[in-house]
């Protein structure tokens, strides 16, 4: 896989290199509501192949939504296809997040798991997703979808 790279400024003033998204890149999502939602119609909008997208939804309704609007490949349950991604989205509720991601310890690979949810630690999400270290935590500024 090709990888792009771009440099982040840290506060000493170095640089640090990370990979920037690319066209080759497979994202998951796990959860379907509307802030994934929100994110996949921003990356395909800015470009990103909806091919390279699968989520994760239990919600029937809101698989045949985000297939039929954005042209994601959209699962009720993880398979192989979804777990082989670089990027692993945690999109679904602080309280229904360990029971979601039981099926998942040590299936991620080398993924980074990004994860959506507030309140939730990153040793909590390691926990439950068995050891995975490439966790990473962020908040989506809402107003600005």
């Amino acid at each position: 896989m090709k990888r792009v790279m771009g440099n982040a400024r840290l506060s000493s003033g170095a640089y640090l290199p990370f990979p920037v998204l690319d066209d080759e890149m497979k994202i998951s999502f796990l959860g379907g509501g509307n802030m994934a939602a929100a994110l996949v119609s921003g990356m395909i909008a800015k470009g990103f192949a909806a091919d390279q997208i699968s989520v994760i939804e239990l919600s029937n309704e809101n698989r045949e939504r985000l297939s039929l609007c954005h042209g994601v490949r959209a699962v009720a349950a993880p398979d192989k296809p979804a777990l082989e991604c670089d990027i692993f989205v945690l999109a679904v509720k602080p309280q229904q997040m360990r029971a979601a991601l039981a099926p998942l310890a040590g299936q991620l690979g080398n993924a980074l798991v990004v994860s959506i949810a507030a309140g939730l630690r990153v040793a909590d999400l390691s926990r439950w997703l068995g050891g995975h270290r490439r966790i990473v935590r962020c908040m989506p500024n809402t107003p600005a979808l």
